[in-house]
C-alpha cells in the first residue's frame, strides 16, 4: 500500500533518468516507508502515553474534588489546556427537571459574570443536536450553520461534543 510519492527533479535537462535511476530509487522507497511508518507509530504512541498521563492525572484531580462548580471548573481549564485553538469553553448539563440543556460553567467568564437566559431543547441548536444525537459535531463556521443558536457567545469556529456515561448523555 502506497503511503506517499518521492519525486526527484532535474529541471536542467530532459530524459535526465534512466532505468539504472529507478533501480536506485525503488530500496529507498521501500525503506522510507518503512521509516516513515515506524516514526508515526512511535509518534501515536507517544501521543497515546501522553495522552495516558494527562487521563490520569486529571482522573486524580477528579476523584479529589466532589464540588460540582469546583469540577466543571477544573473541566473547563483541562478542556482550554488541551484543545489550545480553543479560547472559551462552556459546560452544559441536563437539567432532569426540565429535560433542558443549562449552562454550567463558561470560561473565561461572561461580562460581568452572568449567565445568558435559557438553555437548550434537546434538539436545538448545536449543543441540542449534540445532546440528541450522542456524537461530536465540529462546525467551522457558525455563521454558515443554520442550526447554531447564538447566546451570548458569538463564534467562529465551534466543536461541542457529548458529556456521555455508559451511553447516556449528562
Amino acid at each position: 500500500k502506497a503511503i506517499g510519492v518521492l519525486a526527484v527533479y532535474n529541471s536542467g535537462s530532459r530524459r535526465a533518468f534512466t532505468e539504472i535511476h529507478l533501480t536506485l530509487l525503488n530500496p529507498l522507497t521501500k525503506y522510507a516507508a518503512i521509516a516513515i511508518e515506524n516514526a508515526r507509530r512511535y509518534e501515536e504512541t507517544q501521543q497515546l502515553l501522553g495522552d495516558a498521563y494527562t487521563l490520569f492525572d486529571i482522573a486524580g484531580l477528579f476523584t479529589e474534588t466532589r464540588n460540582l462548580d469546583e469540577l466543571l471548573k477544573l473541566i473547563a481549564d483541562q478542556s482550554l489546556e488541551r484543545i489550545q485553538a480553543a479560547d472559551r469553553v462552556v459546560i452544559h448539563l441536563l437539567e432532569e427537571t426540565s429535560g433542558r440543556l443549562e449552562r454550567q460553567m463558561r470560561l473565561p467568564p461572561s461580562e460581568g459574570g452572568s449567565k445568558a437566559p435559557g438553555g437548550f431543547a434537546v434538539g436545538e441548536g448545536i449543543a441540542g443536536l449534540v445532546l440528541q444525537e450522542g456524537r461530536p459535531i465540529n462546525v467551522p463556521d457558525v455563521q454558515t450553520e443554520e442550526a447554531f443558536v447564538e447566546r451570548d457567545i458569538p463564534a467562529g469556529a465551534l466543536f461541542v461534543a457529548p458529556i456521555s456515561r455508559h451511553s447516556t448523555c449528562i
